[in-house]
């Protein structure tokens, strides 16, 4: 199935909470852009997740569907390969129309955020980005 080979795919990759030399990697030339990225994103990812989880509680598939690809990509700009994977796994449920087991990767995603949020946190107040 192709789905699992995505997903796989986003498994293989370093199980760090962020993994910072693909980041800096990715952007080379534009150091000030990488805490750019990050201030973007502890701006605008809360609000998102709070708003995918009124739609996991609602069951609301084109919000789980559109949100969780939109996170997923957020996620991947920054090399944050624990929550692109998750979000995914999201998406492709909402695809598929199987919300049933939302509420529980969503809480496992929340859980995560919040331990990459602190670690992001840590990285803009230290001189690494």
């Amino acid at each position: 199935m192709k789905i699992n080979k995505i997903v796989d795919f986003f498994r293989g990759k370093k199980d760090r909470l962020i993994d910072l030399e693909a980041i800096q990697t990715a952007y080379p030339e534009n150091p000030g852009l990488i805490r750019e990225l990050v201030e973007i994103y502890l701006a605008e990812v809360p609000p998102r997740m709070a708003h995918l989880a009124q739609a996991v509680t609602e069951k609301e598939n084109d919000d789980i569907l559109h949100l969780a690809h939109l996170l997923k990509g957020m996620s991947g700009n920054l090399s944050i390969s624990g929550l692109q994977d998750r979000f995914l796994q999201m998406e492709m449920m909402a695809r598929e129309k199987k919300l049933d087991g939302t509420g529980p990767l969503f809480k496992e995603v929340s859980a995560l955020f919040d331990d990459v949020k602190n670690e992001l946190e840590a990285l803009l107040a230290s001189d690494k980005i």
